[in-house]
């Protein structure tokens, strides 16, 4: 097993402990928003994992715009210097990603990059292809539950289950864009669809900004596929 998997490997949290923390977070941020019926679900990981995969303890809302708003209300909650310039509306799952019935869900997810593609329009052609799951709120999640050491393991991710756009007018806009997190560069992004520009922030800081998804490497980032539903 190589350092980095070994990294991975060491940042896996109990399954209880990720629970209690969907408790701290529903009777904080998400304000009830989890029935405590959701709660009676049992989840049992098997005792082992394949190199490199990591369990996280997923809860899928109302609406998938739900979703992505409650995980960005976690990750704002985990992390004091964060900042987030897709809003709900500006983002949509894309064909590679899972559907969930709401609930809570026992995900195994596998933070990598796919050897053989160059471009992230390979990576989601190849998904496609063999019917690879790409994370999306998943991908949040496992940084809200598994906090700092995950982060600081992986501190860049595709979330190349969603599709976005800096464009925030309801109705019909290019959606685009590839939602990425970034834990260390610390760059606000900002700008419209022709042009994104970074500033330097004074604090490490945990960001979802929009990128610019074709014709670009894949390899600037690890791009988080999901092994089991």
């Amino acid at each position: 097993m190589s350092e980095w998997w070994q990294r991975i490997a060491a940042c896996q949290v109990p399954v209880a402990r990720q629970i209690e923390q969907l408790h701290e977070l529903n009777a904080g941020v998400w304000k009830g928003a989890i029935p405590k019926e959701w709660f009676g679900a049992a989840l049992t990981p098997p005792n082992e994992l394949e190199t490199g995969q990591i369990w996280v303890v997923y809860v899928e809302f109302g609406t998938p715009e739900d979703t992505y708003d409650r995980w960005r209300q976690a990750l704002e909650a985990r992390f004091p210097h964060y900042f987030c310039r897709l809003l709900a509306r500006q983002v949509r799952l894309a064909p590679t990603a899972r559907r969930y019935n709401p609930g809570i869900h026992l995900v195994c997810l596998d933070p990598r990059t796919s050897p053989e593609c160059e471009t992230f329009e390979e990576v989601c052609a190849e998904a496609k292809g063999d019917g690879t799951v790409l994370a999306a709120a998943e991908g949040l999640c496992a940084y809200a539950l598994l906090g700092d050491q995950y982060a600081k393991v992986v501190p860049q991710a595709n979330l190349a289950g969603y599709q976005a756009t800096v464009d925030a007018r309801d109705g019909n806009v290019p959606f685009h864009l590839l939602p990425v997190v970034d834990y260390d560069h610390g760059l606000d992004w900002t700008g419209s669809n022709e042009t994104l520009r970074s500033t330097p922030q004074p604090h490490r800081t945990f960001s979802i900004t929009p990128r610019w998804a074709f014709n670009k490497e894949a390899h600037g980032a690890p791009t988080p596929v999901i092994i089991t539903p």
